[in-house]
């Protein structure tokens, strides 16, 4: 399903030239991940800076915060993404001995979505690194070396290059079954199965569907399957559906590439949430028509036992239909997707290893002799 061409050779010689001996294997991700991010955000406003810093000096004085952003917004072409800073990327290389200072304002100039993006990528720390190895400006040199601009890559091709990265930093850091990486061979096995009886409801005019993941990670499984309707099973239709993505995921870095996937390839930012989906169900009364998961294997939910339990005992709640011991919250991740299942037509598709059933048989029969 990815797309064997796209030039991601960049990875490699940035890794050579710059990163080589100051960041170990398993920490190439954390660095190239957020550089990529910005590097897209700043050649998609490169031709729209001038129109959003005028549109910034006219209002910021005049008008609350709240206000000012849908008028950045509009200056911006009516992307989801501004920066406010009179400096670019390539504007960074013009003064060395302030290059720190200069990055900081730059990214300080985004906006609060792409900032909160930042954030969670624990970006501070990477930059605080680099300075102290002398390494800033190189590693913006490097990247402004990479044309990430729309006519140059398009938001299926910008999917595929994240998709490589995530890809090499999964490996690098020994990523395990069930935490943030899933094998690429056993989310195509899913995604063919839940789709194999789809095809004619998905070529009729006017179809818009919801792709949900409740354990998100770095956002793979919901971008596979859209990818896959629209450029393999719809491929050769005149009407193609319209597929909405949607994810929640705990860990921030995790949540912060899902996000900069969703909003480098055009999709909406706002669908991809950060939270405990146990405690806090960002997606509270709505359903969707396709799930994918991979639930961490026998992770315990002992500490959110209380909410829990409370939630248990709500005939409206998730977890009504009873709970599984503390060891293993595989099962309260199914429940969860059930309870967020379309009522028409939904459908789920789940790995999980065989403690789910084990265990959930060993407690039916407990508890119904």
């Amino acid at each position: 399903m990815a797309n064997s061409t796209v030039d991601v050779s960049f990875i490699f010689q940035i890794t050579d030239k710059v990163l080589w001996n100051v960041f170990k294997k398993n920490e190439i991700g954390d660095v190239l991940l957020p550089f990529v991010v910005i590097r897209r955000l700043d050649c998609i406003l490169d031709p729209v800076n001038v129109n959003v810093r005028n549109a910034y000096e006219n209002f910021k004085d005049k008008v609350s915060e709240d206000k000012l952003d849908p008028i950045l917004r509009k200056a911006a072409g009516g992307l989801q993404f501004y920066n406010t800073s009179r400096h670019t990327l390539e504007s960074l290389k013009e003064n060395p001995k302030t290059i720190e200072i200069d990055f900081n304002n730059y990214l300080n100039g985004f906006n609060k979505e792409v900032r909160d993006i930042i954030d969670n990528f624990q970006f501070d720390k990477v930059i605080s690194r680099l300075v102290k190895n002398k390494l800033l400006y190189q590693m913006i040199d490097a990247i402004c070396q990479v044309d990430l601009s729309p006519t140059k890559v398009d938001g299926h091709n910008m999917g595929y290059i994240f998709e490589e990265l995530i890809r090499i930093s999964n490996e690098q850091s020994n990523e395990t079954a069930g935490e943030h990486f899933t094998p690429r061979d056993v989310i195509e096995l899913m995604i063919k199965i839940v789709f194999s009886t789809e095809l004619d409801e998905l070529t009729q005019p006017g179809i818009i569907r919801t792709i949900y993941d409740p354990t998100l990670g770095t956002g793979g499984m919901i971008n596979l399957a859209k990818n896959y309707v629209l450029d393999v099973l719809c491929a050769d239709s005149p009407h193609k559906p319209v597929l909405k993505t949607y994810g929640q995921e705990i860990n921030e870095q995790s949540y912060a590439i899902a996000k900069s996937e969703a909003l480098i390839t055009g999709e909406n930012a706002d669908n991809i949430r950060h939270g405990n989906t146990f405690t806090e169900d960002k997606f509270q009364d709505k359903h969707f028509h396709y799930q994918f998961a991979n639930p961490p294997y026998g992770v315990t939910w002992s500490k959110d036992a209380y909410f829990i339990q409370n939630e248990s005992a709500n005939p409206a709640g998730r977890f009504y239909a009873g709970l599984p011991g503390t060891s293993d919250g595989q099962l309260l991740f199914l429940q969860h997707m059930i309870s967020k299942m379309e009522r028409e037509g939904g459908k789920i598709a789940v790995v999980t290893n065989g403690s789910t059933l084990y265990r959930q048989c060993r407690w039916r029969r407990k508890r119904y002799p």
